[in-house]
């Protein structure tokens, strides 16, 4: 028996050594030098013809195989039909490599050729990205979300937004994403009064401190010990014992005296009244207020007028009248604030480009413009109708189309 696709009559080396040994076939050829002698054959035996477009020049036995310029060499490249042209080149008729990698098609190996997936296939020829597998997070919204993942291996850490500064007063620990809320608090004097103001602090720590204006001269007569900022104010030898009100707002203060006793008088003498300026009672004379003030009430005091306030002391020039406008709702300048038609309603002009003199009908005027203009070509052109930049025949067949008809 002959091993499996050795064939006679197809195969010259076959044929070769069952014609010399007929045992080959007749008893076993694995069992004797059948196949050893078919290997040498092999390696013999090729196209010995130099003219000859496959011309084997290492063959030193002729197999029959020789082609010629018009002969077929098909199964050459993967082509299934095509010549050997003049000059011995391959011509395809048809190539059985549609995607052109010099590998047959029916030998193509399909699979996914994606060094990065979890089923790459080295063994595969015809590379099937639809079919790799590449295991990730596949939730747009995690942080850890892997674009090119196809299939969710459940790995997806979920975002958490907030502040990652552990320096921040609002700082969250279980933040993965920050979101820029962070707060710094910087602590210091934040009163732009105080002598030692921080305009950088964010946060009052009651440090501030404040200047107290004084006399800070040991040696004057009026020294403030507690005084942290000097005002000028130092007075020496000028304490002669005079005694008085020194306080210059008081009614009874004393130019002359140097040492206030207490006397100072503000004015309070015990004469109750109105002691409010806006009242219409004010009593100028009191310094005790017994609360009898009375005050005007204003308001719109002409009848004729909306909101019109009989109990009004004054006219205080709030009067409103009824004002007029548009009231249809469909008019272009439709005034929900009127309260009476005035009849200023206007209106879109009807779409009717045949009503040349916007009379609300087509008729002999238009036409008669028309006929004036026949011939306008020069912008702006009245009675050009169609709008196509010239008033001609079209145009007067448009009119004629609409002639007599009312434009609504």
């Amino acid at each position: 028996d002959l091993p499996v696709g050795y064939i006679l009559g197809e195969f010259y080396c076959v044929d070769l050594i069952v014609e010399e040994d007929f045992g080959c076939i007749l008893y076993s050829w694995n069992g004797t030098s059948c196949e050893s002698d078919y290997d040498l054959c092999q390696i013999q035996s090729g196209c010995t013809s130099p003219t000859a477009c496959n011309y084997d020049p290492g063959a030193t036995t002729d197999d029959g195989t020789c082609a010629y310029p018009g002969d077929s060499c098909a199964d050459l490249d993967c082509i299934a039909e095509g010549y050997y042209d003049g000059n011995c080149d391959c011509v395809p008729v048809e190539i059985i490599d549609a995607d052109g990698d010099g590998i047959c098609d029916g030998e193509e190996i399909p699979g996914c050729l994606n060094p990065d997936a979890d089923n790459f296939d080295p063994e595969a020829t015809d590379d099937d990205p639809a079919s790799c597998i590449l295991f990730g997070c596949t939730e747009e919204t995690a942080i850890n979300f892997n674009p090119l993942a196809t299939v969710d291996d459940g790995t997806c850490i979920p975002a958490i937004p907030g502040c990652m500064n552990p320096d921040a007063v609002n700082y969250n620990p279980e933040a993965n994403v920050d979101d820029g809320s962070c707060i710094i608090e910087y602590y210091g004097c934040t009163d732009s009064n105080a002598a030692n103001f921080d305009p950088s602090a964010t946060a009052d720590d009651g440090s501030c401190e404040y200047d107290i204006p004084g006399c800070m001269d040991p040696e004057a007569d009026n020294y403030d010990p507690g005084a942290t900022v000097d005002d000028g104010s130092c007075e020496f030898g000028n304490n002669n014992g005079i005694e008085g009100c020194t306080d210059p707002t008081a009614i009874n203060y004393d130019p002359v005296a140097d040492t206030d006793d207490g006397s100072c008088d503000y004015g309070n003498n015990g004469s109750e009244g109105c002691t409010d300026p806006t009242a219409w009672n004010y009593d100028p004379t009191a310094d005790v207020d017994d609360g009898s003030c009375e005050y005007l009430s204003g308001g719109c005091t002409d009848p004729g007028a909306l909101n019109y306030n009989p109990s009004a002391d004054f006219d205080d020039g709030s009067c409103e009248y009824p004002t007029g406008g548009c009231t249809d709702p469909s008019a272009l300048n439709f005034d929900p604030s009127a309260m009476f038609d005035d009849g200023s309603c206007a209106y879109e002009p009807a779409d009717c480009p045949e009503d040349i003199d916007d009379d609300g009908f087509v008729a002999i005027n238009d036409l008669l413009t028309l006929l004036s203009d026949f011939g306008c070509s020069e912008a702006p052109c009245a009675s050009d109708i169609d709008g196509d930049g010239l008033v001609g025949v079209s145009d007067i067949l448009m009119l004629l189309a609409s002639f007599g008809d009312p434009c609504e």
